[in-house]
């Protein structure tokens, strides 16, 4: 079983035609799970600007911050960034998740920038109102276990803009999405791919959601040790290559 991370950030890719010749920006620390407090250092081989947004917007050379010193992350945070070189050749973007499992646990039920609709369920008690947060009276009987257990299985982070959230929550549009599986115990299989995401069952109180790994949206296949790794059955068999 996996849980996802619905990260409230915007996550694209910039789709110029010669993005492939310039290398992405490298990251000083890698995606994953962390405790305290760190700076984040981006740098490239190639000279141009390293563009990246914090708050959730779309990464442009005209609306993003511009890298200048190291970035403290000291919360839950989504890292975009792209390089755009001298000779006005844009890299892809490339994506690290930044989670601190404590704060997950924090996580308030209301949210600014983020409404909270009433949706209709198939239970008996019929409308319910949306909620961001975990139930407090169940993290705090035993909080040291409630992380351990968030960290003893693979998650997934996925990262969207609000609109397409709200697309894919209480509609049937597929929508683009950053998704990063981070493994806790193996940090060096954490891995990322853009995809498409549509939401299924939709009158349940948990939303289902799923996956399609496209050409549109990047490389088409989102290569991961999660089934040889983690899968209760066929391990040996089992794909590194997964479509959806």
């Amino acid at each position: 079983m996996l849980r996802m991370y619905v990260g409230l950030f915007c996550l694209f890719f910039v789709n110029h035609s010669l993005a492939q010749k310039v290398p992405k920006p490298d990251f000083s620390v890698e995606r994953g799970f962390y405790e305290k407090p760190f700076k984040l250092k981006l740098k490239s081989e190639l000279k141009g600007t390293i563009y990246y947004p914090l708050d959730g917007t779309y990464p442009t050379d005209s609306t993003s911050l511009i890298y200048k010193k190291p970035i403290l992350i000291n919360k839950n945070t989504v890292v975009k960034a792209y390089l755009q070189s001298r000779g006005e050749k844009a890299s892809k973007v490339d994506v690290h998740s930044y989670l601190f499992v404590a704060q997950v646990l924090d996580q308030p039920d209301s949210m600014p920038g983020w409404s909270r609709p009433m949706i209709n369920t198939d239970y008996a008690f019929g409308r319910v109102k949306f909620s961001y947060g975990m139930n407090p009276e169940v993290v705090n009987q035993d909080r040291e276990a409630m992380i351990e257990s968030l960290l003893s299985i693979p998650s997934v982070s996925l990262s969207m803009d609000i609109e397409s959230f709200w697309k894919m929550t209480l509609g049937f549009d597929e929508v683009p999405v950053s998704s990063e599986v981070l493994f806790p115990d193996k940090p060096e299989y954490n891995t990322q791919a853009f995809s498409g995401i549509e939401g299924v069952s939709h009158k349940h109180l948990k939303r289902n959601y799923r996956l399609s790994f496209k050409k549109k949206y990047g490389d088409g296949k989102l290569k991961t040790e999660l089934l040889k790794k983690y899968s209760p059955l066929n391990r040996k068999s089992a794909t590194k290559k997964l479509d959806r």
